[in-house]
């Protein structure tokens, strides 16, 4: 483990605040006893490509009230002294009066947290090389490296593809499959390699074997309910870039579904359902790995059913987000997504005020109970809302909500920093349990 120096960072005029900066130190040594007393922080980039965000602004709303911030250093660091159950916050500027926010909940000593925002590292760290042979009448393509993102090739008659790799999909131990789509007018083609070992500049030829989709996957949803269960939707993902399904609506306590799909090593199942009732628009989605061999798929709806995200909103006064929730079941984690708009008025003119406008990201253990968002110093951003008043009064509204539980996952600690990568690429994050997440949009 490497040891770090731990540098007080005194305020002028108001003494220690318990932030620490974090320089490098000798490699391969040990923090010592003190590193459990911190919380430990490193910001990346809020969206798009993930370089450490060096001078982002964190800050750390204590239980009893006190709050306190500082910027992060050169690689992106920072730790604090701080009780358990302290709210963390990062605040990424993101141009004129706009902001980036992302608030860490119920953050403890010893913790280690990661703020990246939005989405997965897309940061480019070079190309894998993969070549297939011709097939007639195809006229563009989807290439996918294991659970990386698919590649479109829109040229008829390709047959390799330097694969960009972005920075989570960066080489490891574990064997993969390659595999290619095939579009042709009236047929898709399907090959693949699996067992793959994958580096930086390699390159894969897959042999021949195009398939097409001529084997019958059954799926066997029990346990339904029509009174709560509006449709189910079933899809098998032979690889992300290429998946078949069925969906149909929930009648009875049984929903059989079936549909033609490729041979392939491996898959991921996804079962996806929408609420009879209740306010727009919730659905759940129930992902399972399973042996590709596997043409014959059960999953007991009742046992797998999250609570049901009815309605979740904003009350700009007390900057507060309430959920209702419907039915029952634990979680690891829970994200809402919301945007606010604060309003300063201009000393000289005060009919042309100035918005602060904030995309914020919430991850909490748990949307049961309202959720204040933390006070933002004014020196840091000038964001937090008020009571509606003015010509251009504050407001902010909910982009999403998210509720996700995973088998892989022991508890909140474990997944909150990671949050993002589970429900926004969840057929690459579902490991061998199953991966359970229930959503809200604000359509």
């Amino acid at each position: 483990m490497q040891r770090y120096s731990l540098v007080l960072l005194t305020l002028a005029a108001c003494g220690d605040v318990g932030i620490h900066k974090l320089p490098d130190g000798p490699p391969n040594g040990d923090m010592g006893s003190n590193s459990a007393l911190l919380i430990h922080v490193t910001t990346l980039g809020a969206s798009g490509y993930r370089a450490p965000s060096a001078g982002i602004e964190v800050v750390f709303s204590e239980p009893g009230g006190t709050t306190k911030h500082a910027p992060t250093d050169l690689d992106g660091k920072l730790a604090f002294d701080a009780p358990a159950h302290t709210d963390v916050t990062a605040v990424w500027p993101s141009g004129a009066n706009n902001y980036t926010i992302e608030t860490i909940m119920d953050a403890s000593p010893g913790d280690d947290l990661v703020f990246s925002g939005y989405g997965n590292d897309d940061s480019p760290i070079g190309v894998y090389n993969v070549t297939w042979p011709a097939q007639v009448g195809v006229t563009s393509y989807y290439v996918s490296i294991g659970n990386c993102p698919s590649v479109y090739v829109p040229t008829a008659g390709a047959t390799s593809l330097a694969y960009p790799l972005p920075a989570y999909c960066l080489p490891t131990t574990e064997k993969v499959t390659i595999s290619v789509v095939g579009y042709a007018s009236a047929a898709t083609y399907y090959l693949e390699q699996p067992n793959v070992s994958y580096t930086l500049g390699g390159t894969t030829s897959l042999g021949a074997g195009w398939t097409t989709p001529t084997q019958t996957f059954q799926a066997q949803l029990t346990n339904t309910d029509p009174t709560i269960d509006s449709y189910a939707s079933v899809y098998r993902y032979a690889s992300t870039g290429y998946n078949s399904g069925l969906g149909g609506p929930v009648t009875t306590t049984s929903t059989p579904l079936s549909f033609a799909t490729p041979p392939s090593a491996n898959a991921v199942v996804q079962t996806q359902l929408s609420r009879n009732g209740g306010s727009c628009c919730g659905q759940q989605d129930i992902y399972q790995r399973i042996n590709g061999s596997s043409l014959t798929y059960n999953l007991d709806i009742g046992a797998n059913r999250l609570p049901w995200i009815d309605l979740t909103a904003y009350d700009q006064t007390t900057r507060t987000v309430t959920t209702t929730l419907v039915g029952t079941g634990t979680i690891d984690a829970a994200r809402v997504e919301l945007y606010t708009r604060h309003t300063i008025p201009v000393a000289t003119d005060a009919s042309a005020p100035v918005s602060n406008n904030a995309n914020w990201i919430i991850i909490a253990p748990t949307l049961a109970t309202p959720i204040v968002l933390p006070m933002i110093p004014p020196e840091v951003a000038d964001v937090n809302t008020v009571a509606a008043v003015g010509q251009t009064p504050d407001y902010g509204y909910i982009n999403g909500a998210e509720l996700m539980e995973s088998a892989d996952v022991p508890n909140y600690a474990a997944v909150r920093s990671g949050f993002g990568s589970y429900v926004n690429n969840p057929i690459a994050a579902v490991g061998a349990g199953i991966l359970r997440i229930s959503r809200w949009y604000n359509d």
